[in-house]
């Protein structure tokens, strides 16, 4: 199973480090959960920079990646992510093409398609994406490793159970078959350990990155 030869993996390669790891992330000052999260089907070039990106589901997302200078085009500010960016919602497919195996895009083994989570915060919309994981996956979940400044609080949520809190406020809740098996306490997660979210939105295995800073 893929989830079991991931953390043999890690202790594989953890086992010849030292023990230094980045340090500790922003603690989140939020708490924002998803509306709601699916996987996309295909991507196409909307106006005025635009990423235009279609769910299975039928939902479609515009998404600005920059602020237009096209005096043609509102004064958007780019789409805000609380996980990911819009890079992870159109690697591993072209344009107008889904990422399903048997398209006719030459990237069409680049698996399932992006996880995409949505919501509003304070009246602002956000997304969250991580991108398509390779085709064949056995244990499906979408893997993100934390860039420099990003990272995860484990706390407990609201109804008692185990929960990652982001940095970014965005608040994914643990499975109860979360695998890890080194270090013995990770938390918080932080720049470059990883995350694996399934398509219940949780966290089902962390990939630490020990060593290397």
């Amino acid at each position: 199973m893929l989830r079991a030869l991931w953390v043999l993996l890690v202790a594989a390669a953890v086992a010849g480090c030292g023990d230094s790891r980045a340090a500790e992330p922003p603690r989140p000052d939020r708490t924002i959960t998803a509306e709601g999260m699916g996987v996309a089907d295909h991507w196409t070039f909307g106006m005025c920079s635009h990423v235009v990106v279609t769910l299975r589901s039928g939902e479609v997302f515009d998404v600005a990646r920059t602020s237009s200078k096209d005096p043609a085009c509102p004064s958007d500010q780019p789409t805000r992510f609380l996980l990911g960016d819009d890079l992870e919602l159109t690697a591993g497919a072209d344009e107008n093409k889904p990422w399903a195996a048997g398209s006719s895009s030459p990237h069409a083994d680049a698996g399932t398609g992006p996880l995409v989570l949505w919501g509003t915060n304070d009246d602002q919309a956000w997304l969250g994406a991580i991108r398509s994981p390779p085709a064949g996956v056995a244990d499906l979940c979408w893997n993100y490793r934390f860039d420099d400044g990003q990272g995860a609080y484990k706390e407990s949520g609201s109804d008692g159970e185990a929960v990652l809190h982001l940095s970014s406020g965005l608040l994914l809740p643990i499975a109860s078959d979360f695998q890890l098996t080194y270090p013995p306490d990770p938390f918080p997660l932080r720049s470059a350990d990883a995350i694996c979210v399934d398509l219940d939105g949780e966290v089902v295995s962390a990939n630490v990155w020990v060593g290397g800073y």
